[in-house]
């Protein structure tokens, strides 16, 4: 009985959410803010056409389709109240075609959080200039190689330009724009051309151009689209 009233309060404590009291504050919170993709990437489990996944599923008709604007604002409103130096993370499922992006990163910004935003840029070019007001200050951009190869890769003729032209019309902002990063995973669908690639970006000033190298030595297979990663980042560009 004595043992029981002792664990008690742990139990209930376990049960409850103290940002407040965390001994450390996450450098990032990362957000998924809706389950759309304007492409259909080899890679992934909808455009191999794996069905057998809860991936595939959510993908193709999970409700709702995007985060509601009120959950976000709340969320932005935590995190700055609990957690004011970490980063606001854009990153799923591809937040460009999320309604509220735009809205949500201008709500951030007058928090004074910092912002970032992970995306395919097929539709950047529609939303960079949006994006530069609203305040947001880093955007990383997923290539998987040269023009033909990325747009095999993920199964839209234009997708390599789409987001070509994205960056390019970033870089033409007057004022205070995102630093861009890109990039690329390397497969075996792309291997054997990436310094045709990187040559692609040597007169883009690029915080960084990264090269994503799964660490399985097997090939991607449906239903296992999250590999383990590691990153290598050569010096800025240009060289």
């Amino acid at each position: 009985m004595l043992a029981r009233r002792l664990l008690q309060p742990l139990k209930t404590a376990n049960m409850r959410f103290f940002p407040d009291s965390f001994p450390y504050a996450p450098d990032w919170v990362v957000l998924g803010v809706n389950n759309a993709c304007n492409l259909r990437c080899k890679m992934c489990d909808v455009g191999a056409g794996y069905k057998a996944s809860n991936f595939y599923h959510n993908m193709t008709g999970a409700k709702p389709l995007n985060m509601p604007r009120e959950l976000i604002f709340k969320i932005i409103d935590e995190t700055a109240r609990y957690f004011p130096k970490a980063k606001l993370g854009y990153g799923f499922t591809e937040p460009l075609l999320y309604p509220h992006l735009v809205e949500s990163i201008r709500y951030a910004k007058q928090k004074r959080l910092t912002t970032a935003l992970t995306t395919n840029a097929f539709g950047l070019e529609r939303l960079a200039v949006d994006l530069a007001l609203a305040g947001l200050d880093e955007v990383s951009v997923s290539l998987d190689g040269p023009p033909e190869i990325h747009n095999a890769i993920r199964g839209h003729a234009r997708s390599f330009a789409g987001a070509f032209e994205g960056i390019k019309k970033i870089f033409k902002i007057k004022g205070p724009a995102p630093e861009v990063s890109i990039f690329c995973a390397v497969t075996e669908w792309n291997i054997g051309h990436l310094v045709r690639f990187a040559e692609l970006f040597k007169s883009f000033p690029l915080r960084r151009l990264g090269f994503c190298i799964r660490t399985l030595p097997r090939p991607m297979l449906p239903g296992r689209t999250m590999p383990s990663m590691v990153v290598y980042t050569p010096p800025p560009f240009p060289v």
